[in-house]
Parts: C-alpha cells; sequence; structure tokens
C-alpha cells in the first residue's frame, strides 16, 4: 500500500505568520553558541600557552627566573647553584660537590647508546658575563662549563677543586690562569683555543690523562688536537713540581712560548710534549728529571742548547730534532744518557758537550777519567751520474735503508715534482713514467702499480725522506751502496 501526505496551511492565515518568532529564537540560540565557542577556542590558546612554558621549563630544569629581572639562578649539580647578576657581569657558583657536565656524551639505558647533554644553563647568557667566582667547596670544575664565555678575563679555582673537565675553559677569552697542586688532573682540551691566555700556571698532577695511560697521545691541553695551527698568544708557562709526568702533547704549538720552567719534582716528559714551540730560547730541566720522550722538544728551532741533568738515563728517538739543519748541543756527563743520543742522531744536527766541572768521584764503570767520545757518523754522500748531490737535511739511514729529501733526489733524476700537503702526497713526472708517494704508506705506485718499500717516506727536520733505491730503480737508474765510504752511487 502506497501512502501519499500533503500538508497545506490551514485557510486564512499568511504561510509565514507563525515562522517569526521560530527564526528569532534560533537566532538568539546561535549567537549564544558561537559565544560559547570563541571562549573555548581562547581558553585553548591559554592551555597552550601554559602548556608551552611548562615544556620550556621542564627543558631547562638549570634555570629559574627570579623576582629581578637582572638576576637568573639555577643548578649547577647535585648539590650546586649558580647565580648571575646581569647588572654587573658577575657569574658564582657554589655548594657543595661536583659541577654537571655540558656537551659530553652521558651513557643512556640502552647499552651501548649514549646522548649529548646540553649546554650549560648560562650559556645562553654568555655575552652578559663579564667574570667568574666558583666558591670553595666546589670540587669539579664540568666539561665544556665555561665554553665560549669571550668576555671573561680570570677564573678563581679554589683549593677544593680537585678536577677540570674537558673543554672547561675551551674558547674563553682568559688571560692567565694559575691551577692549584690540589688539582689532580685536568681532561684534554681545558683551554682549547683560549686565544687572549698569555700566562699558565700548573700544578694539576696529571694533566688531560688518566694516570694509567701516561703516554697516549691526545692530551691537547690548549689546542685542538685535529688542527695544528698552533696558539700564538701563550707567552709564559711554570709547571710546578706537583705535576710529576708531563703528557703527551700537553704544550705542543705554542707558537710564542718564550718562558719555560719546570720546577723540581717532574720525572718524565712523555713524547711531543713541547714539540713546535718554535719560540723557545731556552729551558732548564729539573735534577728529578730521569726521562725525555718522543719529539719532545722537536721543532723548538730558537733552542740550541740545553743541560740534560745527571739523573736522564732515558732520552727517545727525536727529543731535539730540528727544521733545515738546526744544531742543539747537549751539555752533559761523559758516558751519559745526553752523550749517546748525540752521537746516536749526531747527523739531525744534535752535539753533545761534556760538563767539565761537578764530576762524580767515580764514573760509570769504575773509571775516574772520562771515557773518549766517539766521532760522528760519517756522512752519507749521494751521487747522481757521478756528480754529488748537496742537501739541507742530511739522508739518513732506518732499517737498513738509506732516505733522501725528495725534492733533490728527484729533479737531478729529472723528473718534475708535485707536492700537495692536504694529503701529504708526492707526485713525481719523467717522460712516460708517474711516481705516487705518500707519507707512511709502505709502497709507492708507478703508473698505477703497487711497488712495496721497505721504509715508508717520512718527514725528518722539516724535509720529506723517501727511499733512495726504490724511488731510483723505479725511474729506471743502478743504485749501489758502498759501505766503506757510505756512498750511495745512482747511474742512469
Amino acid at each position: 500500500m502506497r501512502m501519499s501526505v500533503t500538508m497545506t496551511p490551514a485557510p486564512g492565515r499568511a504561510k509565514g505568520a507563525r515562522g517569526a518568532p521560530y527564526k528569532r529564537a534560533a537566532y538568539e540560540a546561535k549567537s549564544k553558541i558561537e559565544r560559547l565557542e570563541t571562549k573555548m577556542k581562547n581558553t585553548k590558546k591559554l592551555l597552550s600557552v601554559v602548556l608551552t612554558i611548562a615544556l620550556v621549563i621542564g627543558l631547562l630544569p638549570g634555570m629559574t627566573l627570579t623576582a629581578n629581572a637582572d638576576t637568573f639562578s639555577g643548578s649547577a649539580g647535585a648539590n650546586l647553584t649558580w647565580t648571575l647578576d646581569a647588572s654587573t657581569g658577575l657569574l658564582s657558583i657554589s655548594g657543595t660537590g661536583p659541577m654537571d657536565e655540558w656537551r659530553a656524551w652521558i651513557p643512556t639505558d640502552t647499552p651501548g647508546q649514549a646522548r649529548m647533554s646540553p649546554y650549560a644553563p648560562w650559556h645562553r647568557h654568555r655575552e652578559s658575563i663579564r667574570s667568574v667566582h666558583i666558591a670553595e667547596g666546589v670540587t669539579t670544575i664540568g666539561s665544556n662549563a665555561f665554553l665560549e664565555l669571550g668576555n671573561i678575563t680570570a677564573v678563581n679555582i679554589p683549593a677544593s677543586v680537585t678536577h677540570i673537565g674537558g673543554g672547561a675553559f675551551s674558547e674563553s677569552g682568559i688571560t692567565s690562569i694559575t691551577i692549584p697542586s690540589t688539582v689532580k688532573r685536568i681532561s684534554e682540551g681545558a683551554f682549547n683555543r683560549c686565544s687572549r691566555l698569555t700566562h699558565v700556571t700548573i700544578g694539576a698532577e696529571y694533566l688531560g690523562m688518566d694516570p694509567t695511560e701516561v703516554d697516549r697521545l691526545g692530551f691537547h691541553l690548549f689546542n685542538n688536537q685535529s688542527e695544528s695551527k698552533g696558539l700564538d698568544s701563550i707567552t709564559h708557562v711554570t709547571i710546578q713540581g706537583s705535576v710529576k709526568q708531563i703528557p703527551a702533547a700537553s704544550f705542543i704549538w705554542l707558537l710564542n712560548l718564550e718562558s719555560l720552567r719546570i720546577e723540581e719534582g717532574v720525572t718524565k716528559i712523555h713524547t711531543s710534549a713541547f714539540m713546535n714551540c718554535i719560540s723557545l730560547p731556552s729551558v732548564t730541566l729539573p735534577n728529578s728529571l730521569t726521562a725525555i720522550g718522543f719529539q719532545t722538544f722537536a721543532g723548538t728551532d730558537s733552542l740550541t742548547s740545553i743541560t740534560i741533568p745527571r739523573n736522564v738515563t732515558s732520552i727517545d728517538t727525536g727529543a731535539f730534532r730540528g727544521n733545515e739543519g738546526r744544531i742543539i748541543t747537549l751539555r752533559g756527563y761523559a758516558n751519559s744518557a745526553a752523550q749517546t743520543h748525540a752521537n746516536r742522531e749526531s747527523q739531525f744536527g744534535i752535539r753533545f758537550e761534556a760538563i767539565t766541572g761537578d764530576l762524580p768521584d767515580v764514573l760509570p764503570g769504575g773509571t775516574t777519567t772520562p771515557p773518549t767520545i766517539p766521532p760522528p757518523a760519517q756522512e752519507i754522500k749521494v751521487l747522481v751520474n757521478g756528480s754529488a748531490l748537496t742537501f739541507d737535511q742530511p739522508p739518513i739511514i732506518e732499517n737498513g735503508r738509506t732516505l733522501v729529501p725528495l725534492r733533490a733526489i728527484f729533479e737531478a733524476l729529472g723528473a718534475t715534482v708535485e707536492w700537495e700537503q692536504s694529503t701529504q702526497t708526492v707526485t713525481a713526472v719523467k717522460d712516460d713514467i708517474t711516481i705516487i708517494l705518500k707519507i707512511g704508506d709502505a709502497f709507492l705506485t708507478k703508473n698505477g702499480e703497487r711497488i712495496a718499500l721497505d721504509v715508508p717516506a717520512k718527514i725528518v727536520g722539516g724535509r720529506t725522506l723517501v727511499p733512495a733505491r726504490a724511488v731510483a730503480e723505479s725511474f729506471g737508474a743502478d743504485v749501489q751502496w758502498d759501505q766503506a765510504t757510505r756512498t750511495v752511487t745512482i747511474t742512469e
């Protein structure tokens, strides 16, 4: 069954006469709803602002805004607080215990994974900070604590501090620093690139290392280990006797160092500790010293004479080698480590001068007469097609192979030479032969073919030395060695 319904207005009444009151009511209801929606939107915006502020505060637990707009404060460690008076630029750290570590890798709950901690909470105000006061009771200075505080000039280190973290003062504006002997350790790069730092006094027992790893390379206290541009601001360094051992590379590339004082108590200077301190004119080594490491004073070309104390029993290879024929005299006792080292490295410009006064009553071996000092080894000669070559860096013998300055030997053979500093690679070309040789590699390439080397090319005295036989034979030359006259003869 289908039903159809038709509705018609009542007789005598217009269509819209009764609808007007309903329209007004609907309009008023709609207006109320719109006003309610507007209030809800405003409430949401307010809640959003509140949540954002809460989130920021949650992300910055170390900072609290005080009632004074010029003062900021917060946590610097579990029991430490920091306060910055922006009107004076004074940053104060007080309390008891260690600082937090900043910009450092922190282990997570996931084995083998770590996260980077944030900057110190005062870092955002670094342009306002003019001075730093660390109160007695603070026991450590955290990693990167004062990173990039370029407007500070000095920082006090109280006796309660025992450890200064890596990068603690990196790129800051300090001009001098005194580290008391109560500090037991200074971590790597603590003063990296402090370009205005001139005077340093250090009494810390362990500089930039674990005490069990004193000869591990990379403890660049003042220079970034990935750079070798040098730091030209530091002029005076004092190392107190409490230091005991000066670690590897700790004072490397201090280009304008002119005063170095090493006090009694220091027993060993490790690898490259003062390498390339090119302006250092003199240094007095303490009588407590017993060992001088590999390349300790290498490249200190202003140093022409140094007295080696009686108790030094070990001087490692290259400890005093310089650049471009520099001569240095080691003053020491006959039959001592100084004499042995000078004889061994005479070809590098190392000379020995016996101390005539204050000799012991009985010398080593039971004799009262100083032993005869053997003459230095005869220089190595190199003849190419009958002509003797001259070198500003003498050839050396290493592992039974003669190494000669590359440019002299290549050009004598008629080859053109190019040197690429960034990769430390030599390219020599003659006719249809191209030889490529890289410093430290145990091979060279001839027209793309690898040829093994018994001894790799190396840099000595600021010059690149290459194995004479391998290079000459690669260009088709004949090479002969005369042991009696110590002469290399190369004939094409």
